[in-house]
C-alpha cells in the first residue's frame, strides 16, 4: 500500500495527522506539535475497510485539503470534503480508476498551488501523471512511462521552500533512497541526492510541523510503532532529528492534512 500536525503559526498554517488501519477501518486525527509530539485528538472512529491509498489533495486551490481514497484490488476511488473537525463532508466524486497502483502521490509540478496526481506501480515501474480537476475527475495526462521498479514509498517534498516539489523515492528492503527534481511536464530532472537510510520504514510522510512553509520528514514502522521526525536540508540530506519514539502499532496509512487552513 502507499504510504504515501500543530498549533497555527502565521503566516502559514501547519498540518494535522490522519492515521488509518485498513483491516478494521479505525482512524484517528491528531494535532501534532512543533516538536513532533502528538497533541489533542481531533476525531476518531471508523471509516470503511480496505483502502490501500489515502491522499490529502487540494482539488480547488483553496489551501484546504480534500481526501482521496483508492482500493488497488478493484480500482474503486472516492473523494470527500474533510471538515475542520476531521469528519468527512459531502462526497465529491466516486467511481473506478485502473487497478493495481501501489503509490498515488499528489505533487505540484509547476508551483501554481494546484496539485497534480502521480500514479506508480512497483512491479513494473509504470507511472502516470494527471491533472486533477476541481470535481475530482482526471484531466489530460501530463506524462507517462516507466521508472525503476521496487519503490515502496514515493513522496513529493518541497526541499527548498520554492513551492515546487521534488520527489523522494525509498525502498524499504535495502534502505536505498533517491531525490530528484521534477520538471513541470512530469519528467525527472537531475538527481539531487541518493544513498541509504535505515531499512524497514512502512510510511514516510512530509509534514510542516511548525508552519514555516518548510517540510520535515516523518518515518514510521508499523510492526513496532517506532517513529522519527527529521529536518530535511535543501540538498536532501537529513538534518537534526526533531523527535523520535513510539506511537501505537499497525497503522497502514499516515497522512498529513491541512484541516483548518
Amino acid at each position: 500500500p502507499s504510504l504515501l500536525v500543530a498549533p497555527v503559526l502565521d503566516p502559514v498554517k501547519a498540518d494535522e495527522f490522519f492515521f488509518y488501519r485498513s483491516s478494521d477501518g479505525t482512524f484517528k486525527y491528531y494535532d501534532v506539535n512543533p516538536d513532533g509530539s502528538l497533541g489533542a485528538p481531533i476525531e476518531e472512529g471508523l471509516y470503511s475497510l480496505g483502502w490501500d491509498s489515502i491522499t490529502a489533495v487540494d482539488l480547488d486551490g483553496d489551501s484546504q485539503d480534500e481526501f482521496f481514497f483508492y482500493r488497488s484490488s478493484d480500482g474503486t476511488f472516492k473523494y470527500y470534503d474533510v471538515n475542520p473537525d476531521g469528519s468527512l463532508g459531502a462526497p465529491i466524486k466516486e467511481g473506478l480508476y485502473s487497478l493495481g497502483w501501489d503509490s498515488i502521490t499528489k505533487v505540484d509540478l509547476d508551483g501554481d498551488g494546484q496539485d497534480e496526481f502521480f500514479f506508480y506501480r512497483s512491479s513494473d515501474g509504470t507511472f502516470k501523471y494527471y491533472q486533477v480537476n476541481p470535481d475530482g475527475s482526471l484531466g489530460a495526462p501530463i506524462q507517462e512511462g516507466v521508472y525503476s521498479t521496487g519503490w515502496d514509498s514515493i513522496t513529493a517534498v518541497d526541499l527548498d521552500g520554492d513551492s515546487q516539489d521534488e520527489f523522494f523515492f525509498y525502498r524499504s528492503s535495502d534502505g536505498t533512497f533517491k531525490y530528484y527534481d521534477v520538471n513541470p511536464d512530469g519528467s525527472l530532472g537531475a538527481p539531487i541526492k541518493e544513498g541509504l537510510y535505515s531499512l524497514g520504514w512502512d510510511s514516510i510522510t512530509k509534514v510542516d510541523l511548525d508552519g514555516d512553509g518548510f517540510d520535515e520528514f516523518f518515518f514510521y514502522r508499523s510492526a513496532d510503532g517506532t517513529f522519527k521526525y527529521y529536518d530535511v536540508e535543501p540538498d536532501g540530506s537529513l538534518g537534526a532529528p526533531v523527535e523520535d519514539g513510539v506511537y501505537s502499532l499497525g497503522w497502514d496509512s499516515i497522512t498529513a492534512v491541512n484541516l483548518d487552513s
